[in-house]
């Protein structure tokens, strides 16, 4: 039996509480989810709800003093040889359905962070500490040996637009002069906390879309964002990369959101994919 949230005994500060998710993931979707996560990238209520059912002490949710989230981890629980090689995709660990109903081992010896939110107006406060602290203990009082995550270097799509595109693996090493830090945010939060690097995941997120799909993306949502790419170097770059032939065949065109991933269009065919490139990283369970 899972232990539940209230029992947990490391404590946020004052003003903020870690409550239940359970039958909370419409609450949640609004408040964190939908205002962090492009549309093809988002969790569903119903999946929230599943994922608290199947594994209610790796969802951890942060609340303000009125009871409304603000922030939160989703995660899985799986079995993990210690072999970085032996990891799979973002998405295989997510599962079809993505409620971890499939993937869920629970004897599992590894937390798998899945996804964190914050609330936009809670932003700054440190808050992913007080979730990360908190998911440490759940390690702990579980007997759970390894806290991993396919981490994603989320101001890669913001740096690609402004500087261009060096390439996944050239951009997570990019340092910062002043320290010798990752010039990527979360990256650069994430080594402060000691994370141990394991290896790339090329294909972390896979999200397949009909063309009319990604037409409805690209004029619906933050259509200001969205640039095709014209360099055939860069193209080919990027679909070396990430093979996204493999989904959707013939690539006609290369598209960039402002986002991790990278969109690839096979028109003929009525086809497009995003494809995500993360980072697998080790957390110190202490």
């Amino acid at each position: 039996m899972n232990t539940s949230l209230e029992h947990l005994t490391s404590q946020p500060p004052s003003e903020f509480r870690f409550e239940s998710t359970l039958g909370r993931g419409q609450e949640i979707y609004d408040v964190l989810e939908v205002p962090n996560w492009a549309p093809w990238l988002r969790f569903t209520p119903e999946q929230f709800d599943e994922q608290a059912t199947i594994f209610s002490a790796g969802q951890i949710l942060l609340c303000d003093e009125n009871s409304r989230p603000l922030a939160s981890f989703s995660t899985n629980r799986v079995v993990w040889d210690g072999n970085p090689e032996s990891l799979p995709t973002w998405g295989e660990i997510a599962g079809n359905d993505m409620t971890y109903a499939n993937t869920y081992q629970p004897d599992g010896n590894a937390i798998v962070l899945m996804s964190v939110s914050i609330r936009p107006d809670a932003q700054g406060k440190s808050l992913t500490d007080v979730l990360v602290t908190k998911i440490k203990e759940v390690a702990a009082i579980k007997g759970i040996e390894y806290i991993i995550s396919d981490f994603r270097p989320s101001g890669y799509g913001a740096y690609k637009a402004k500087n261009g595109d060096p390439g996944f693996a050239k951009y997570i090493e990019l340092k910062r002069q002043e320290d010798n830090l990752p010039i990527d945010g979360w990256l650069r939060s994430l080594a402060r906390k000691n994370m141990r690097p394991l290896r790339i995941d090329p294909k972390a997120i896979v999200v397949l879309a009909s063309l009319e799909e990604f037409n409805n993306f690209r004029f619906q949502y933050q259509p200001e964002c969205w640039y095709q790419l014209t360099d055939p170097g860069l193209i080919k770059m990027k679909v070396a990369e990430q093979t996204p032939q493999t989904e959707i065949g013939q690539v006609g065109e290369v598209w960039e959101c402002r986002e991790t991933g990278t969109w690839y269009v096979n028109k003929a065919d009525g086809r497009a994919v995003y494809i995500e490139s993360n980072l697998w990283g080790l957390l110190p369970r202490d």
